[in-house]
């Protein structure tokens, strides 16, 4: 019956841990979620083949136990069974009717029952064979004991396929643990950990663009954020850092070329104030050659052409003396409201019959007076020199248009000038406009894309001049083959 209750329990133990092991293989996993995977399995199997280990011995000797138990209850069971009929037969024979029944009764392969003196007086507990010995009493007085003996075969095949099925689990179990492992750190450790080591080859190389794209809700998924944040970060830095730097250069740049404008605005000015005499005796003397109507006309052309280089040298002479004197002069010059309009009606008629013979129109829209703080001269100086200079980018003619307005408006960037209305004079030519590639270098000193003798690249750069020392600033704007229009901005007076 005991054999029967534990053969049923095991049959129970091994339906349970009958598991087939997966024949999935793992794909490869990266390098370095391998070597994590395999501290990992290794970690994991010792821990599963010691709590195994142990619960298995736990269980072996639980079973043990049992077999004992029930073997033993079985035992006394039989014991109580024949006690009246071992007591009759004692009553009877004494000794020897105990061992003529029970020998009557011996023939059962499986289990032995002998009658003993007293216990263990022929033990013959052995590996195989597990012995009770049940005490006999006869009224009231002990007079001997029985000794049933069973083979332990049945209970040594059931301890092995327990300790089996105990070693099949564990294998199983830690090939599924392996397997899970290797999977769980490729997909969660592995690839997100090679592409964090990608991307810090590439933060090392310099390369700074791109996101990791880790959408991992763990530890790596916070690194790979924080990676992602840190290198747009850095590269805004790198990217201020370069505009400084350019910045810096630029300003460097301005620096030496300002100083070398000193030097040579000296130079000029020295050589300019030595020239003019002298040349103002030539022109004059070539002038008096051409009026002589007795020359042959050979030595009258001669005589208005030397004339006429002359005056283009005395032209140049002035605005070198001009761009040399620009700062002293606006320091010297009392500023007043000037109206801009009347200005540049008067500018139109002093210039209309240079236009006219270029074939050029100078239209300045009737309006009301519009008053800007400043000097007159200067001001008439920086009007004279866009005016001039849009007739000059006029070769086929055309219409001059200067518009006068006020407006309120915010001054460049990097102007320290306060937003606010301003006095706008706008020259707007229809020449082929200015190539975008030299547009921000217009206002620089001696740069021009005029031919040779057409201009010094000083008139720009002087009315620039003028205006900033006026606190105004010019805007430019063309449209390359539809012309080209300059905004001068000028401080209203306070009312």
């Amino acid at each position: 019956m005991a054999y029967a209750v534990l053969r049923c329990s095991g049959l129970t133990m091994s339906d349970s841990t009958k598991v087939s092991p997966p024949v999935l293989s793992p794909p490869e996993p990266a390098q370095s979620g391998l070597r994590l995977g395999k501290k990992l399995i290794v970690a994991l199997l010792l821990g599963i083949f010691t709590v195994l280990a142990a619960s298995g011995w736990l269980q072996v000797r639980r079973v043990l136990q049992v077999f004992e138990n029930d073997m033993r209850l079985d035992h006394a069971s039989i014991a109580r069974l024949l006690g009246k009929d071992i007591a009759r037969a004692y009553r009877q024979g004494g000794h020897v009717e105990v061992e003529h029944m029970l020998a009557q009764l011996s023939g059962n392969e499986r289990l032995d029952v002998r009658w003993v003196p007293r216990p263990g007086s022929d033990d013959t507990e052995s590996s195989t064979v597990r012995t009770h010995y049940l005490p006999v009493s006869v009224d009231g007085h002990e007079v001997g004991s029985l000794r049933l003996s069973e083979p332990r075969l049945e209970e040594h095949t059931f301890l092995r396929e327990e300790i089996w099925r105990e070693v099949i689990t564990t294998l199983v179990l830690a090939m599924v643990v392996a397997l899970i492992v290797i999977l769980t750190t490729y997909v969660l450790v592995g690839r997100p950990i090679g592409r964090l080591r990608a991307k810090t080859k590439r933060i090392a190389g310099g390369d700074l663009s791109g996101t990791l794209g880790i959408a991992q809700r763990d530890e790596i998924g916070d690194l790979a954020a924080d990676i992602d944040t840190m290198c747009a970060e850095l590269a805004a830095a790198k990217r201020r850092a370069q505009e400084e730097t350019a910045a810096r250069l630029q300003a460097f740049e301005q620096l030496r070329h300002a100083e070398r404008l000193v030097s040579v605005g000296t130079l000029a000015a020295g050589v300019a104030h030595e020239l003019g005499t002298p040349l103002g005796v030539a022109l004059a003397r070539a002038r008096l050659i051409e009026d002589d109507a007795h020359l042959p006309p050979e030595t009258l052309a001669s005589a208005k052409a030397i004339g006429d280089q002359v005056e283009r040298m005395s032209r140049i002479i002035r605005e070198l003396l001009d761009f040399a004197r620009s700062g002293q002069a606006t320091q010297k010059a009392i500023f007043q409201p000037v109206d801009l309009r009347k200005l540049a009606v008067a500018i139109r008629g002093l210039l209309h019959p240079l236009a006219r013979k270029k074939n050029i129109d100078i239209e300045v829209p009737e309006g009301d007076p519009l008053l800007a703080l400043g000097s007159e001269d200067l001001l008439r100086q920086v009007v004279v020199n866009l005016i001039m200079n849009a007739m000059q980018a006029m070769a086929n003619g055309g219409t001059i248009t200067v518009g006068i307005d006020r407006l309120v408006r915010d001054p460049p960037l990097g102007s320290s000038l306060p937003a606010g209305p301003y006095a706008r004079l706008r020259v707007q030519d229809q020449g082929p406009g200015i190539d975008p590639k030299v547009l921000p270098r217009i206002f620089e000193p001696f740069f021009t894309t005029k031919n040779v003798g057409e201009g010094t690249g000083l008139g720009l750069s002087v009315a620039w001049g003028i205006v900033r020392d006026h606190h105004g600033f010019i805007d430019v704007t063309s449209d390359e083959g539809h012309g080209t229009r300059f905004d001068v901005f000028l401080p209203v007076p306070e009312r």
